[in-house]
């Protein structure tokens, strides 16, 4: 399934409007963004690119710029070139999880947008992600602790625990 035909219940507005650095496309804070053939298939077809992800072992990921925001981040309008398109973590963030062993955890990173999210609304949207991409986070499931340490909350909020039993590998 292409990214584009996932539709999380985000409002990118909040994003447009009050994070002008978008630092969330940059890699200053996080693990570079895991990809996955059938997923550089998508976005060489999509942005005309191919040298645009890296591969260490068995695993992709997007490349950077020098300046550390991802290759497909136009710094002239502050957006996406890949957005229909985009990886999975980009498409749950501001969200992400902290894995052990077989249990997961939710949290938000905090950046603008997830300031004006109710605990409700977080949850619908937590429980969409769950229900609609219980496989796709199967597939990076261990990538989910590169960068967060639980004992040390900063920059983000722990949430609750995932609920993906029904679906667990």
């Amino acid at each position: 399934m292409m990214n584009s035909e996932k539709k999380p219940l985000i409002a990118s507005g909040i994003c447009q409007a009050h994070c002008p650095t978008r630092w969330c496309c940059s890699v200053q804070c996080f693990v570079p963004v895991p990809v996955y053939p059938e997923q550089i298939q998508t976005i060489e077809q999509f942005s005309g690119k191919k040298d645009f992800y890296e591969k260490t072992g068995s695993d992709y990921t997007l490349k950077t710029r020098e300046n550390q925001y991802c290759i497909f981040f136009d710094d002239q309008k502050k957006e996406c070139g890949i957005y229909p398109v985009r990886p999975f973590d980009c498409l749950i963030y501001p969200f992400d999880f902290y894995a052990k062993g077989n249990e997961g955890w939710w949290l938000v990173w905090d950046c603008p947008y997830s300031q004006y999210l109710s605990l409700d609304h977080i949850d619908q949207i937590l429980t969409h992600f769950e229900t609609r991409y219980a496989q796709e986070f199967f597939r990076i499931w261990d990538y989910a602790n590169d960068s967060i340490d639980p004992d040390n909350p900063e920059g983000f909020r722990m949430l609750r625990k995932m609920n993906l039993t029904p679906h667990f590998r």
